[in-house]
């Protein structure tokens, strides 16, 4: 099954592996909130992933066995009935049982609002945690995945408000304690995010958005740290890469064309910055994701 958009992979009668996963799509992309893949595996023994980092938000609900994850130098035994979550700037390493080896479904999405509503639950911190009585993160995750095999034609928009119901209801079933929304904060927040949006292109945008805003630079500075664990001039770098991955894959322009198009003054440094965040330069990324 294959569109323009996504595709689905199964790869063997058994159906041990079966995902579906957005074409050419990285976490450096810009997105509010997008769905990358969803999948069910059926392990096979002490396999394992990493140590790495997997560059976007990650969820496993585990069926059956069990297995083992190391995340921030920290180690935890899960097995059947558990949730684990790794956060896109996590460094982890997870294996299945040598002799039980897990059967789990994941999920693996990326964007502004991912980073801010989970860090509304208690899971970047605790990592590990039981499925709740009713089973919601199983159901869920079921149900999109549920979603994308039954119908081929299945759009991104409705991908997308299952994927908000389901991040709602984390912050629901394992709230974070003593946190309460700020919806002051997270205006402000908006608010900034849409400047970048619209002035990533222009020169001194942290300082012009602090003087079109009437906030101080280390309020700034505050709240995309605590709702995005990144800084501004990192937000607004990752934005800048998003939008010159779709230029070189959406048009033929010269590379240098982009760069500037994007914000970046000097070729040079657009080079740097695009290679940091995709680990590839702005031709190899051209090539490899050609439409």
């Amino acid at each position: 099954m294959q569109t323009d958009d996504y595709y689905v992979r199964n790869y063997n009668r058994n159906n041990d592996v079966c995902v579906w996963k957005q074409k050419n799509v990285g976490y450096y992309e810009s997105s509010e909130l997008s769905l990358f893949e969803i999948g069910v595996e059926k392990c096979t023994p002490g396999f394992d992933w990493g140590p790495d980092r997997k560059g976007f938000h990650m969820l496993h609900y585990v069926f059956s066995g069990k297995g083992s994850l190391m995340v921030n130098d920290r180690y935890f035994d899960i097995s059947a009935g558990q949730v684990f979550y790794i956060a896109s700037n996590d460094f982890a390493y997870y294996k299945a049982d040598a002799e039980m080896p897990w059967k789990y479904i994941w999920i693996r999405y990326f964007g502004t609002k991912a980073s801010i509503i989970m860090n509304f639950t208690s899971l970047p911190d605790r990592f590990v945690m039981n499925d709740t009585a009713d089973g919601f993160v199983n159901c869920s995750l079921n149900a999109i995945l549920k979603a994308v095999m039954k119908d081929s034609s299945v759009n991104m928009y409705s991908l997308t408000g299952l994927l908000y119901c389901f991040l709602g209801g984390l912050v629901d079933r394992f709230p974070k304690k003593d946190t309460q929304i700020d919806s002051t904060a997270l205006g402000y927040l908006d608010a900034l995010i849409d400047y970048i949006h619209l002035n990533y292109a222009k020169p001194n945008v942290i300082t012009g958005m602090a003087h079109d805003r009437n906030l101080s630079r280390s309020y700034i500075y505050k709240l995309f740290r605590q709702y995005l664990d990144v800084s501004p001039s990192e937000y607004l770098d990752g934005f800048r890469i998003g939008r010159a991955c779709s230029y070189l894959k959406e048009t033929n322009a010269a590379i240098s064309d982009i760069a500037h198009s994007v914000g970046y003054s000097e070729t040079a440094s657009f080079f740097r910055a695009f290679k940091r965040k995709t680990g590839m330069t702005p031709h190899e990324y051209r090539v490899k994701n050609a439409i």
